[in-house]
């Protein structure tokens, strides 16, 4: 199969992160794969196959890199390339790549990555309804966002999880700390993980609170730190490439966040066997992904007292969590298989495609 991939860049991000391992695996496959960006160029943060040919499209000329030239453009590299479907993720992109894909006669398939509940922007609002309209099939993580639509566009949709993948031979230890990361924007609620860890610092003296990820929030978070005194004891880093070993390594992984689409990181910290903490957050999917009171604790959305008693009562019982943590990494390993959850993607691929114009 030939499957056109759009999507705005291959920088950071857990819609690139799952873009880049389902990519991976379409290739390993056998697929031909044709990555398309619908953004300025930047630095690639995730691996992918050299096999995988990237189309920058904004490269070919100046012109294209006006947002109404861009559909023109994808038309042109569909018409090049001749894929067999094209798949989209994020909402502009996808705009984008449903009037190409419409004009070139070639099955489409999108996908919402985030909380439409949240959306706010009336452009944003008109261009998803715009794409989804056109879409020949639109992919969600979990019903909460699904069952926002209506009906004709819930129809022609489904439910595909997100693959995660995270190394095999690191270090096992542990030590006294407590980590959260992702981008620093309100969303991600590290404002309310801050005043949690004030909340419970004199109960814990040993542990440190590591944050980690880049946004707009990170002087406003630095600041509540120094306000609260806890220069000492919190510390906010950029985005890692050893990120997987700060979580291996760190007594509680934290989800802090107001909303979410489906948390990566909460499924790394859960493939390596830390016990969570998760606010049961929109969309975020933390019921079905920590089994609470059993390797993790479910808590309140906005709520920082809440988050304070589920490290207490992780911290308190470590011995207990950590054990059913270790034990469910297998269970994990298997419901986020990224060859699995591949393959769930070219298989609904070829329904669209059969289907096609039917």
């Amino acid at each position: 199969m030939k499957i056109a991939f759009v999507i705005s860049s291959l920088y950071k991000g857990g819609a690139e992160r799952v873009a880049s391992i389902l990519i991976n695996a379409w290739e390993k496959e056998g697929h031909d794969v044709y990555v398309f960006l619908t953004s300025k160029p930047t630095s690639r943060t995730y691996e992918i196959s050299e096999k995988i040919k990237v189309i920058n499209i904004t490269k070919k000329s100046r012109i294209s890199s006006i947002p109404i030239f861009k559909s023109n453009a994808l038309k042109k590299e569909f018409n090049r390339y001749n894929p067999d479907v094209v798949v989209s993720f994020l909402t502009t992109p996808s705009f984008y790549a449903a009037k190409a894909a419409k004009k070139c006669h070639i099955p489409f398939i999108c996908s919402e990555r985030s909380d439409p509940h949240k959306t706010k922007n009336i452009i944003y609002k008109c261009l998803r309804m715009i794409t989804f309209k056109n879409a020949n099939h639109i992919v969600f993580q979990g019903e909460y966002a699904l069952k926002y639509f209506p009906k004709k566009i819930q129809c022609k949709s489904s439910i595909i999880i997100n693959p995660c993948r995270v190394p095999t031979n690191l270090k096992q230890s542990t030590e006294k700390y407590i980590i959260s990361a992702g981008r620093l924007e309100r969303l991600k609620g590290f404002d309310l993980l801050i005043d949690a860890f004030s909340q419970i610092r004199d109960i814990i003296p040993d542990y440190k609170l590591k944050i980690f990820g880049n946004g707009s929030e990170s002087h406003n978070l630095q600041s509540k730190i120094n306000k609260l005194g806890l220069e000492n004891k919190i510390s906010l880093h950029p985005f890692s490439d050893k990120i997987f070993e700060e979580i291996s390594k760190s007594s509680v992984f934290v989800l802090s966040s107001r909303y979410e689409g489906m948390p990566n990181t909460l499924c790394e910290a859960l493939l390596l066997g830390v016990p969570c903490v998760a606010t049961d957050c929109p969309i975020g999917l933390s019921r079905m992904l920590v089994k609470d009171k059993e390797n993790g604790v479910i808590c309140k959305n906005e709520n920082s007292m809440n988050l304070a008693e589920g490290i207490l009562e992780i911290l308190n019982n470590y011995d207990f969590y950590k054990k059913n943590s270790t034990n469910n990494i297998k269970y994990y390993s298997s419901l986020l298989n990224p060859e699995i959850i591949a393959n769930e993607w070219i298989k609904l691929a070829n329904e669209v495609i059969e289907h096609y114009g039917k």
